[in-house]
């Protein structure tokens, strides 16, 4: 028996290496997963998604991103649009982990001007009021409830932020 040049030895092991390495993105699927709509993440997820009873008419139904990532935690994002310039000005994050760290996964806004402890309908939760990047405020909501951790971002104001949350609580 002969031995394989290195040469293609070298070859077979790169793409030896290259399909094991794709082995955990097929056995796990994709990091992030987009969807058309909340039932068809609903359905291929196996969970429910819990979407504000309370949404203001200048946000834009459906959602404009809905995605799931499996890690680091099982985390659902969805972003809404204003009605008025098509640009994300609500996000609502749900995170189905009880890890206390889980919700550490989902930034807080830049420049924290204040950071308390807040009631979401009595869940204890953290009131966080910021800027964005662009020195724009921020307002988020951050709380554990239905074994799951909620991160309510918006651009609106306050007290919209906080019906939006109160609505989504049990």
């Amino acid at each position: 028996m002969t031995a394989l040049p290195p040469l293609v030895l070298l070859a077979v092991t790169a793409a030896g290496l290259r399909l094991l390495n794709t082995v955990p993105t097929r056995i796990q699927g994709p990091t992030v997963e987009h969807f058309n709509s909340i039932e068809e993440a609903e359905r291929k997820l196996g969970v429910d998604i819990i979407v504000p009873a309370y949404f203001p008419d200048y946000f834009s139904w459906p959602p404009k991103a809905i995605m799931a990532e499996r890690q680091p935690y099982f985390t659902i994002h969805l972003s809404f649009a204003q009605r008025a310039t098509g640009s994300e000005a609500l996000w609502v994050h749900q995170i189905l982990s009880n890890d206390s760290r889980a919700a550490e996964s989902i930034p807080s806004p830049l420049d924290v001007l204040q950071d308390k402890s807040f009631l979401v309908k009595g869940h204890q939760g953290r009131l966080i009021v910021g800027a964005d990047v662009n020195g724009e405020p921020l307002y988020q909501l951050r709380w554990w409830s239905d074994r799951r951790y909620f991160v309510v971002t918006t651009t609106h104001s306050l007290e919209e932020l906080i019906r939006i949350a109160e609505s989504m609580a049990p």
